[in-house]
């Protein structure tokens, strides 16, 4: 790494490292959502599961971008060895653009994954049987606190 400078060495150095970091955390988080998650289904508790999964919402989406992160720095760091192993000769420079091309490949079908998958995500619309049912049940609520 000596050829490519204090900057790209650094670069690499600091990537390296979110990489192992971000992808870790991300792994660990998934790890144990999926594991609560699948103890609540199987002691039939899915109203419980249900509200981990609320709860436990913004911390599966820091997770989901510490996985994008750790894919990202990677990929970096791919290109950098590339360039360290290869340098500039026209087998490394060659190297260097079908490499540079298959990540653009996998960052643009990445983000039409991710556009496809929004409406999975998005909030539910409220049906008129939904209103009904949460009205019927605080007009219950308020009766039976009365009594």
């Amino acid at each position: 790494f000596e050829q490519l400078g204090f900057p790209l060495t650094w670069i690499f150095m600091v990537t390296a490292a979110l990489t192992v970091l971000s992808g870790l955390y991300a792994t660990i988080v998934f790890s144990l959502c999926s594991m609560y998650a699948k103890t609540a289904i199987g002691s039939n508790r899915d109203q419980q599961m249900l509200e981990f999964l609320k709860n436990t919402g913004i911390y599966r989406i820091r997770a989901f971008h510490h996985f994008l992160i750790s894919i990202a720095c990677f990929a970096l760091n791919v290109l950098i060895i590339c360039l360290v192993k290869f340098g500039k000769s026209r087998f490394g420079k060659l190297c260097f653009l079908v490499c540079g091309w298959l990540l653009y490949e996998g960052w643009r079908d990445t983000q039409g994954i991710l556009s496809a998958a929004a409406p999975i995500f998005a909030p539910l619309p409220q049906s008129s049987d939904d209103s009904k049912d949460k009205k019927n049940n605080s007009e219950a609520t308020k009766s039976t606190s009365q009594i």
